[in-house]
């Protein structure tokens, strides 16, 4: 039986390369593609920005903590904010199903859009541009977590 050495590849692989694919390049990509949903975001997401104030998607964690932290008061929140109350002269029938839809509205806009944007950032990420090299084992097994093609486009281990 042959010895192989095992590589577990993750987000930390890229950025050791001096590739910007952090989270926080990641918000800066959409800051620069759309000011307005990432102030939407920073709305949603406050606890995003960090002590230095870098932006929302600073640290992997937070990030990844911040996607689960929509609690019903916030919920609630945006509800009442975009919902006419009920007896004002201009509610309409239709007032009846806004709730769904304005719950409807605010996932779809995350989601829709989050996923746009990560897989167009993901895209354009250059990973021949990777600024240093590591002694790679051809033969060796690889499990990979990462969203980028720097193990295969980079080392050519498939």
């Amino acid at each position: 039986m042959e010895n192989h050495c095992l590589y577990i590849i993750g987000n930390g692989f890229d950025c050791f390369h001096g590739l910007p694919t952090s989270y926080y390049d990641f918000g800066n990509y959409i800051k620069s593609h759309d000011q307005e949903f990432y102030e939407y975001l920073t709305n949603w997401y406050p606890t995003f920005i960090d002590n230095q104030n870098k932006g929302i998607f600073s640290l992997w964690a937070d990030y990844e903590n911040g996607l689960k932290e929509i609690g019903q008061d916030l919920l609630w929140q945006h509800i009442n904010d975009h919902l006419t109350q009920y007896g004002d002269d201009i509610w309409g029938d239709e007032d009846n199903h806004r709730v769904q839809y304005i719950i409807q509205n605010l996932v779809d806009n995350i989601t829709n859009k989050l996923k746009y944007y990560l897989t167009n950032w993901i895209c354009s990420i250059d990973v021949l541009t990777a600024s240093k090299r590591l002694q790679l084992d051809a033969d060796a097994i690889y499990f990979t977590f990462n969203y980028t093609k720097t193990l295969e486009s980079y080392y050519k281990i498939t």
